[in-house]
């Protein structure tokens, strides 16, 4: 059952969480954050992670208008930049996953005045 598999495969691999907040023309807002479970410490080697922010934002800016606008592209690209980034040892196959917040202008509007209100 694919469940079960899932299972033993988070167990045996762990997972690394990458959260990214772009606008809707796809430029990111906020430095790219990322998170592991049972895959690597990325807080143990945080050069190792500030690299792969960096590779992540590269490739971000990197990508045409087209594919930056295109979620699944986005999502495919950044797993694939994330799992070369890590080098990690040939058995060690986490589940990558890549969560994609946009922010269209109505909501950057809203918070703009919601940071002049509160100055």
């Amino acid at each position: 059952d694919e469940i079960f598999r899932v299972r033993r495969r988070l167990m045996a691999h762990g997972t690394v969480l990458v959260s990214l907040v772009l606008d809707s023309f796809g430029s990111l807002l906020a430095p790219p954050q990322i998170s592991t479970v049972g895959a690597v410490d990325v807080d143990r080697g945080l050069l190792q992670k500030e690299t792969v922010i960096g590779q992540i934002e590269d490739l971000i800016e990197g990508l045409d208008d087209d594919a930056v606008l295109d979620d699944d592209r986005v999502r495919e690209a950044v797993r694939t930049a994330v799992r070369r980034s890590f080098k990690l040892i040939r058995d060690k196959r986490p589940i990558i996953e890549v969560q994609i917040t946009r922010l269209g202008q109505d909501a950057l509007s809203g918070l703009a005045e919601e940071a002049e209100a509160a100055s």
